[in-house]
């Protein structure tokens, strides 16, 4: 059982796209009125494919904006920089459906650019890329805007995070205390953690998470708004097949993480690489499927208050 934090008051914004699929920003005000928290979920749904953002191409490692009206994620579709880029959707509300994505030009590269998440406030974006100026290889990088209403600026590499080994997506909770990135320094990707006093405090290195890890890859790291409850794509056995979503909790922040189990009900045979979760807990995330076709989906589960 899980407590989730009520939520706030929200502002959103609409997306100007021209011709060429580049973005810009339109504010439209809201206070929309956010769920109650809840104590307890249910099951998951089975996941149903998100139609507006679909191609013909991949899309991994969907993020969802914490007041659930932007969405953003990694694809190979046409009209890419590089071979995947970052790419942005909205919606009037979170019962809405999503714009046609429209590419983040701004951040992406001639390289990689892909496992986007945003920080609670919509203010940074952080995101996994090869390009140069990094420590090698994949890197977490991170760009920042001053409202929710303008452009990210350029992005600069997060430094704290960053090795000669690769460094696959970063999560942070929304309390941005913790971030949690998986790095391949051994063998195999793990769950590494980097826990700092205060939002403002420069991130501390990253240390090894071992009740999340295992002998082979983990990635995809989402978590719930509390911060008790913790979602990771991983190949351990156990599951259905290929990248597997698993769920981990801890009765409070500062308690060691329990033994993953598999999320059943969201699983297959493909793979299921790149989770994010609503702020009230009740909408997970998914990017599902092959290597060279795989799609958005998202299921529910009840809530009891």
């Amino acid at each position: 059982m899980f407590e989730v934090r009520q939520w706030g008051s929200a502002v959103t914004f609409a997306l100007v796209v021209s011709a060429c699929g580049r973005i810009a920003f339109d504010p439209l005000s809201s206070d929309a009125a956010r769920p109650d928290a809840c104590t307890s979920f249910g099951a998951f749904s089975k996941p149903t494919v998100i139609a507006e953002l679909d191609d013909v191409l991949a899309n991994w490692s969907p993020w969802i904006g914490s007041d659930e009206r932007e969405i953003y994620f990694g694809s190979y579709r046409a009209g890419n920089l590089g071979t995947i880029d970052l790419w942005r959707s909205v919606r009037s509300a979170p019962s809405e459906p999503f714009s046609a994505p429209a590419n983040l030009v701004n951040l992406n590269s001639a390289n990689d650019d892909r496992s986007p998440s945003l920080s609670d406030d919509r203010l940074t974006l952080y995101f996994t890329s090869d390009r140069p100026g990094g420590a090698g290889g994949y890197d977490v990088w991170s760009a920042t805007r001053p409202d929710v209403d303008s452009a990210f600026g350029a992005p600069a590499p997060v430094a704290a995070f960053d090795t000669a080994a690769q460094e696959w997506g970063a999560s942070p909770t929304a309390d941005g205390l913790e971030m949690y990135v998986a790095s391949l320094r051994t063998s195999s990707y793990d769950v590494y953690r980097s826990r700092r006093n205060a939002p403002t405090d420069l991130w501390p290195p990253l240390a090894l998470v071992p009740q999340l890890s295992s002998p082979v890859d983990e990635r995809g790291i989402a978590l719930s708004r509390d911060g008790l409850e913790i979602f990771v794509c991983s190949l351990r056995p156990g599951g259905a097949g290929g990248f597997d979503v698993w769920v981990s909790t801890r009765p409070d922040v500062g308690s060691a993480w329990s033994m993953p189990v598999n999320v059943a009900e969201l699983n297959t045979t493909n793979d299921e690489l790149g989770v994010s979760l609503s702020s009230d807990g009740q909408v997970i995330y998914i990017a599902a499927g092959a290597a060279g076709n795989a799609d958005i989906y998202q299921a529910t589960r009840a809530c009891s208050p």
